[in-house]
Formats: C-alpha cells, sequence, structure tokens
C-alpha cells in the first residue's frame, strides 16, 4: 500500500483492543492476536496516520476520524460536519504535493476551509455515549451538557433516536451467539426509554360496527383543527395579498420618483464628466501646439551649431593649409571676418530668440495648466455635490421603505391577532355543538342496544 493511499475499512476491526464506530468493543467478537502490536502502534503508527468514518444522518454526511494522541500512548476522535473528501485531510506540502495533515493538525486545517468540527475526543466512553446518543450513559458522565450536544449533532441516528445496547447487539449479531432473553430485555428498556406504547384492542368486541363509526368520528374530530388552521391560513393569505398589493403600489411609485431622481442626477454627472473630457481635449491639443514650437525652434538651433561647426572645420582646414596658400588667403579675411561677424550676431539673435520661445512657452504651459486645474476642480466640486443628493436621495428611499415595511409588520400583527380571537370562539362553539350532539344521539342509541340484548 502506497503512502498516502487512503484504504475503505470495514466499521469493524475483529481482533484489536479499540471501540467501533458504534462503540462497541471487538475483543467481544475475536480474542487479541497473539504476538501482533497494539491498535495505536498497528493501525495508527505514524501522526499522520488516519482512520476515517464516513455516515449519513438526517442533516447530510459526517465524518469521524481516529488518529493517534500527542503523548502516542493511545488513540483520540474527532467528528466533522460534511462527507470525506481528499481536500478535507490534506494540505499541500513544501513540494506542491497534497499530503495528509497530521491528526493534531486537523482542527486548524478545517477552520481554514471554513468547515464545523467537534472538540477533541479523548475517553472512548465518551465516543460511545455521543455516537449511540445514549442519554443515560451521558447522564452518568461530567461533561454531560457537551455530550449532548454532540449526541444531537454527530449521533448515528437523529437527534431523538437513542442506540443503546447497539454494540451488544451488533457484536451478539456478528458472532451469531448470546442470550435471546437478554436482548429481549434490552429490546424492552429501549422501549420504555422512548416511551413506546402498544395500542389496546376495543373492551367490546361484538359492537365492532359502533366502534368502527365513532373511531371514524374520532379522526374526523382530529383533523378539524387541522381544516381550520388550513381556512385560516387561507383567510390570513388572502389579507396579506391584499396588503402586499397596497404597499406593492406605493413602493413601486416611490421606486419610480427616486429612479427620475437618480436618472436626473446621473444624467448632471454625466455632462460634468464630458464637460471635463472636452477640457482635456483642448488642453492637450494646444499642449501639442506648444510642443511643435518648441521642436522647431530646437532644430534651428542644430542648423545654426552645425554650420558654425562647418567653419570651425575649414578654419582648421586653414591653419593645415602652407604659407603660401594663407597669404593668397589673406586678402580675403576682411570678408571672412564680417561674415564670421555675421554668423555670430545671427547665432546670438537665434539664441536669445529660442530662450524668450521657451519662457513664452512655458508661461503659456503655466497658464493652460492653471485654468484646467481651475476647470477641473470646478467640475469635480459639482460632481461630488451631484454624488451627495443622490446619496441623499437613496438614503431617503431606504427610510420610506423601512417606514412602510413596518407599518406593514404591526397592520399583520394586529390582524393576526384579530383572527386568532375570531376563529378560537368558533372552534370552541364547534366542539361544544359537536361533543352535545354526540352525547345526546350516541347515548340514546347505546342504552337501546342494551336494552334490546
Amino acid at each position: 500500500m502506497k503512502r498516502w493511499t487512503p484504504v475503505r475499512t470495514p466499521s469493524h476491526f475483529v481482533g484489536q483492543r479499540h471501540k467501533n464506530i458504534d462503540g462497541s468493543d471487538p475483543s467481544r467478537l475475536d480474542s487479541h492476536a497473539a504476538g501482533r502490536d497494539p491498535f495505536v502502534q498497528f493501525y495508527l503508527p505514524r501522526q499522520s496516520s488516519l482512520l476515517i468514518f464516513e455516515y449519513a444522518r438526517e442533516g447530510g454526511l459526517c465524518c469521524v476520524v481516529a488518529y493517534r494522541h500527542k503523548s502516542g500512548t493511545k488513540h483520540v476522535y474527532r467528528f466533522l460536519d460534511g462527507g470525506f473528501t481528499e481536500q478535507r485531510f490534506s494540505q499541500t506540502n513544501a513540494a506542491g504535493k497534497p499530503s495528509y495533515c497530521k491528526g493534531h493538525d486537523l482542527k486548524m486545517h478545517w477552520r481554514q476551509l471554513g468547515l464545523n468540527c467537534s472538540q477533541q475526543i479523548e475517553v472512548v466512553t465518551d465516543y460511545r455515549a455521543i455516537i449511540q446518543n445514549d442519554s443515560s450513559l451521558i447522564n452518568r458522565l461530567a461533561d454531560s451538557r457537551t455530550l449532548r450536544s454532540l449526541a444531537r449533532r454527530y449521533g448515528l441516528g437523529s437527534h431523538k433516536t437513542h442506540m443503546r445496547y447497539i454494540d451488544r447487539i451488533c457484536a451478539a449479531i456478528i458472532s451469531r451467539s448470546g442470550n435471546m432473553e437478554r436482548m429481549k430485555d434490552m429490546l424492552a428498556d429501549i422501549m420504555v426509554e422512548d416511551g413506546v406504547v402498544f395500542p389496546q384492542s376495543p373492551n367490546h368486541p361484538g359492537d365492532a360496527l359502533l366502534a368502527a363509526e365513532i373511531e371514524s368520528l374520532r379522526e374526523f374530530e382530529n383533523e378539524i383543527p387541522r381544516m381550520k388552521g388550513v381556512l385560516k391560513q387561507h383567510y390570513e393569505r388572502l389579507e396579506i395579498d391584499q396588503k402586499l398589493f397596497s404597499y406593492a403600489s406605493q413602493v413601486l411609485h416611490q421606486e419610480e420618483k427616486l429612479n427620475e431622481d437618480i436618472g436626473k442626477s446621473e444624467k448632471l454627472i454625466q455632462q460634468s464628466q464630458d464637460q471635463i473630457s472636452k477640457l482635456q481635449v483642448e488642453w492637450e491639443s494646444h499642449y501639442a501646439k506648444l510642443n511643435k514650437q518648441v521642436i522647431d525652434t530646437r532644430n534651428e538651433c542644430t542648423s545654426v551649431e552645425e554650420k558654425i561647426t562647418q567653419l570651425e572645420a575649414q578654419y582648421n582646414d586653414y591653419e593645415n593649409l602652407n604659407m603660401e596658400e594663407k597669404s593668397a588667403d589673406l586678402q580675403d579675411l576682411g570678408s571672412f571676418l564680417e561674415v564670421r561677424k555675421v554668423a555670430e550676431v545671427r547665432y546670438l539673435t537665434l539664441n536669445e530668440g529660442v530662450k524668450l520661445e521657451e519662457n513664452a512657452l512655458n508661461r503659456q504651459l503655466s497658464d493652460e495648466h492653471k485654468r484646467f486645474e481651475r476647470k477641473r476642480s470646478a467640475a469635480q466640486k459639482k460632481l461630488d455635490a451631484e454624488r451627495i443628493v443622490l446619496r441623499e436621495h437613496e438614503h431617503a428611499y431606504a427610510d420610506q421603505r423601512k417606514s412602510i415595511d413596518d407599518n406593514e409588520h404591526e397592520e399583520l400583527e394586529a390582524a393576526r391577532d384579530g383572527l386568532i380571537a375570531t376563529h378560537r370562539h368558533g372552534a370552541l362553539t364547534f366542539c361544544a355543538t359537536i361533543q352535545g350532539f354526540f352525547n345526546g344521539h350516541y347515548s340514546s342509541r347505546f342504552e337501546a342496544r342494551l336494552l334490546g340484548n
């Protein structure tokens, strides 16, 4: 068997000193195997070893798990609301693979999954009292209140079912041995504890027809309260329906009015958002124009710098020429100096123009940003005011709805009290009439039959 493979085992472990799921002692079924380890060492050798029993109750599936105590000297139990899944008993380890939880970590793991579970049951007698819902055994134990609550939640039967002696009965059936008289006594104790009453036969077997008629009338009389209850519920439902229709029309009217107010508020909010979007588009367009002017000015500066670089290259070339060529060009020095002065003047002019353009652009950007912020702030304030108005409308709608619900509840309670008083008086009158009729008719008829006999 693999290390983490779940195994479905029967509810009886023959030949081991422990309690089954029903609380029975398997040592009665078979003797302890010679040379075999005790139950804890054999079935629960590790802290992660688990014995899980899944069973069905009226409310759904439940599980009880047996695992090794921290001390390692005994096994303990814990109940879980819900059926068995590997996710509920395993978690992901550091390697990213699922591994079964240790017994003492189950409570924390189930709380993380949002599951309900019981406290740790450390005594086998307590476990047997819970699983069998044995009230007599629970009353003899110390923590009877807690055990009684756990028995109602996790007992094998319903919260009203007691499974006293189920361990002895199972042991006798499986081993095919036992004292049948003793089993009869156990069944009689169970019936007395559950309040079972055997039906009695009529005292007049010769008058079967009369007994049948009386029984039929009694059954009809037993059904009268149910019939009255149905009629009462019908009339109450009709009255409630009328009031609900009236309240529904009022609620619908208020809802339409509030929806209209909400629509107006949403329209104003949309207009404010449209204005903000329009201002955003205008600001982006103006910003793009100013950015284009900056790029053109920088391109012009780059062109001037390239021309200066060319002049410097020409100057370097001139320096590298021989003296004869330099003397030949000396005559052109005046015109070259004039060109250089003109170029320097133009460069300074362009540089100042660039600075002026950048300063103007920065001022325009600052003004546009301030103007945009002012408009955006005004629009945001308007939007916040509309939201406050919308929230006030919502609170008013909630208050009106609560007032209508309170009035409806008060009227329904008053109508219910009046109907109960009316039907109670009618029921008492009807029962008195029927009782008088039965006393007059059947008593005379029965006396006539006795005289005839």
